[in-house]
């Protein structure tokens, strides 16, 4: 999980209607600062992103669905350097250690130089790796179609081990002090030791689990978040697998849970496919607010400085006070996105259909 410590721009992969209060603005060109929102800047990819980007220092990465990554300067949104993998890219890429790794639809994953846009090596594990790469330890942990959750080396591409779920695995799986945590399209949650891929425990959700499973401290126990597509909220023990507290709602969750800082302690933000967005206490699975929005989403909101953002199924921004859940404004784009925005470095970034990032200023409280 990213963390946040500055708010300085959006960037914005679709063109964009801006609501403020009875206000009303399109942007048309750089420099305009209209109630303190400003477009910047605009990057086009060349072909359709359904992943959202990595960013590392000043710089961002994305990856179109020609196969194509891009590594954008963010100071200015020019280009760095682009390599062409070939093959439909539908997974997010991850950073470490001047490394990026990325899988195609076609089977394979690549690890390429950062800095220098050059392949290192190139891996086929299996079928379609659907989730993004995690990387922990030296190893990169990625799932597939068929079920495989995968361990190869870093540095070469070799495979350390391989174990079957029950199901598509369709997120990167959560590691963590050495205990790999992933949830497939069938339900099961399982619990995997990093090393060995000795199995320590598993779950059946009552739904498929479409998103990441989150890992946090409750008081002095690991604790493990798990959504499912029935609209379930389960928090487990991380040690044993055994069900805490269980919140049903409404309808059904595809974006990860977010767990962040409240008045009353560590607190965990849920966003639906009916277009609620609920905040619930982590110790207890009671809701701190909830909001209900005319829309719906399936991307995972992002809690900075005080604000949520977060991005619907019709390509609108919504930036809501995380004491409140109140909403704060809105923005309505012609274009899609599907992805999750992402923030670094006094930045966040969205990346969608439309192909372009778009960089602007935001408005302050």
């Amino acid at each position: 999980m990213k963390q946040i410590t500055h708010k300085a721009l959006i960037v914005l992969t679709v063109f964009c209607v801006f609501a403020v209060s009875a206000c009303v603005h399109r942007l048309e060109g750089a420099g305009n600062t209209s109630m303190g929102i400003g477009y910047v800047w605009r990057y086009r990819s060349g072909g359709t992103i359904v992943s959202s980007p990595e960013v590392a220092g000043n710089i961002a990465y994305v990856v179109n669905s020609d196969g194509v990554i891009h590594a954008v300067n963010i100071s200015g949104g020019g280009m760095l350097w682009r390599l062409i993998l070939g093959g439909d890219t539908r997974c997010d890429p991850t950073h470490s250690q001047d490394s990026l790794f990325v899988g195609t639809a076609m089977g394979d994953i690549y690890a390429v130089d950062a800095l220098k846009g050059t392949a290192l090596w190139r891996a086929i594990p299996g079928a379609s790796p659907l989730s993004t790469p995690t990387v922990w330890g030296g190893a990169v942990y990625l799932g597939d179609a068929d079920g495989w959750l995968y361990a190869l080396d870093g540095e070469t591409g070799v495979e350390i081990w391989r174990t079957n779920v029950d199901g598509a695995v369709m997120a990167a799986p959560s590691v963590n002090y050495g205990v790999v945590f992933v949830g497939d399209a069938s339900g099961t949650v399982m619990a995997i030791d990093a090393g060995t891929a000795k199995e320590y425990w598993r779950y059946e959700a009552p739904g498929g689990v479409v998103s990441s499973p989150a890992v946090e401290t409750v008081g002095k126990n690991r604790t493990v978040i798990v959504t499912d597509e029935s609209g379930t909220v389960t928090l487990l023990d991380a040690g044993t697998g055994e069900v805490r507290w269980i919140y049903q709602g409404s309808s059904g969750i595809e974006a990860a849970p977010v767990v962040m800082e409240t008045e009353k302690g560590k607190a965990v933000l849920i966003a639906q496919t009916d277009g609620a967005v609920i905040l619930l206490r982590l110790d207890r699975g009671k809701p701190l607010w909830e909001i209900r929005l005319v829309t719906s989403f399936h991307t995972t909101p992002l809690v900075l400085d005080g604000e949520i953002y977060i991005i619907d199924e019709n390509g609108g921004i919504f930036a809501l006070d995380a004491a409140t859940g109140e909403a704060i404004w809105r923005c309505y784009g012609d274009a899609h996105p599907n992805t999750s925005p992402v923030a670094a470095g006094g930045l966040l970034l969205f990346s969608g259909a439309d192909g372009s990032l778009y960089a602007i200023t935001i408005p302050d409280r």
